[in-house]
């Protein structure tokens, strides 16, 4: 379950990513990869045990051997979000009356948000 692995280790884990001066958009990118591959690949593998349940004639080594190809792409990906982490703030960034000071700083961090709106007014946001 993804949700309760990130209720277990996101108390720990948060605290070390913000002293790291890390995008925590970033971080849950990542985080969300993370669980993915976790949810495919052995030991808990849970979605393939759920294939396996559906498709009892299909035994369950033949199908993590047929996750794998997956599970490398997956790899890959991940490797391509931690060497390049604009690829996933990419997007946060385009959106639409949203300016963060020092752009390239926010790769790195992401704790002040400035709004604004369409009649002019701004709002800061301070995320800690």
């Amino acid at each position: 379950e993804p949700i309760g692995a990130m209720l277990l280790t996101l108390p720990i884990v948060l605290p070390i990513v913000q002293a790291g001066d890390l995008s925590l958009i970033w971080f849950g990118v990542v985080l969300t990869k993370l669980l993915e591959i976790g949810m495919i690949t052995p030991p808990i593998g849970m979605n393939v045990f759920v294939i396996n349940s559906l498709a009892r004639d299909i035994n369950l080594v033949k199908i993590f051997r047929g996750v794998l190809p997956f599970v490398a792409a997956d790899v890959v990906r991940l490797i391509i979000l931690i060497l390049f982490p604009a690829l996933a703030l990419w997007l946060p960034m385009t959106m639409p009356y949203i300016a963060r000071e020092g752009s390239p700083s926010f790769l790195t961090k992401a704790s002040s948000i400035l709004l604004s709106t369409k009649n002019g007014a701004n709002v800061r946001i301070v995320l800690r």
